[in-house]
C-alpha cells in the first residue's frame, strides 16, 4: 500500500518532460471519490488548479457515458486558450493531469494510463 509521499513521488514521475515536445504536463492531482484533492503536485501555483479539479470532476460524473461499473472512465477538458486537463478514474478515485494545448491528448493519455497502473497497485488497500 503506499503512503502519501510515495503517492507523491509517483504524481511526479508525471511531471517529468516529454522528448521531442514542445507542451509539457502542469500539473497532476489526485481526487476523492467526491472530487475533493487528496495530493496535487505542480510545477506552478496549485491554487488555480483547486477550482479546475473541481470542474473537471463535475464534467467527468456529469458524462452519461461514464458508469460506475466501467474503470476505463476518462475526459479532457478544455479550461483556457492554453490548459486542458485529463480525468480518469483510479478505484474510487481521480486522477487529474493539466497540460498544454500544444501537447497531444494521446501523449498525455499514455503518460496518464502509466501513472493509473501504479496507483492502481498501490492503492488497493486503501479501498473498502
Amino acid at each position: 500500500m503506499l503512503q502519501q509521499r510515495q503517492i507523491s513521488k509517483v504524481l511526479q514521475q508525471g511531471l517529468k518532460p516529454i522528448p521531442k515536445t514542445t507542451g509539457s504536463i502542469k500539473s497532476i492531482s489526485l481526487l476523492s471519490s467526491q472530487g475533493i484533492p487528496l495530493i496535487t503536485v505542480s510545477s506552478t501555483s496549485k491554487e488555480d488548479y483547486k477550482v479546475y479539479s473541481i470542474l473537471a470532476y463535475n464534467s467527468l460524473s456529469e458524462n452519461p457515458d461514464n458508469n460506475d461499473d466501467n474503470d476505463d472512465d476518462w475526459t479532457v477538458v478544455q479550461f483556457e486558450n492554453d490548459l486542458k486537463c485529463m480525468i480518469s478514474k483510479v478505484l474510487d478515485l481521480h486522477l487529474v493531469v493539466y497540460y498544454d494545448d500544444t501537447l497531444q491528448d494521446e501523449i498525455v493519455k499514455l503518460k496518464s494510463d502509466g501513472l493509473i497502473s501504479v496507483l492502481h497497485d498501490g492503492l488497493l488497500g486503501y479501498n473498502s
